[in-house]
């Protein structure tokens, strides 16, 4: 199972109302694809809804958007995923796509900032 959040950052304000979409800072819907590929979404917007998909590929053909500046972020489960530096579980902050990169918040870390120093 794998769960995502869906950000639209340009929704066009001349044919959607503030009942259809969020700030672009906002999450619009957040989905689980299951293991049989079904996909869910739950709209996160001022009139929620969830709705059901044969596949992820069906949802998005109806709700990727492009042209909405949509932004999907895959989010993981801590237990998936180990810290390449400490080899503990680690929380994902960021991740592309195939989790072939991404980044975990374990204290082994430092921030650029401190870096930098």
């Amino acid at each position: 199972m794998r769960t995502f959040t869906m950000y639209r950052r340009a929704v066009p304000t001349d044919t959607h109302d503030e009942n259809q979409r969020n700030a672009p800072d906002q999450a619009q819907f957040e989905g689980v694809v299951w293991t049989d590929g079904t996909c869910a979404i739950r709209w996160l917007t001022a009139k929620p809804a969830t709705a059901v998909w044969a596949s992820f590929d069906d949802m998005l053909a109806i709700h990727g958007h492009p042209e909405y500046g949509s932004e999907l972020v895959w989010t993981a489960r801590a237990d998936e995923y180990t810290c390449p530096c400490c080899d503990k579980p680690g929380t994902v902050k960021t991740a592309n796509v195939d989790y072939s990169e991404w980044e975990c918040d374990c204290s082994c870390h430092p921030d650029e900032e401190e870096d930098a120093n």
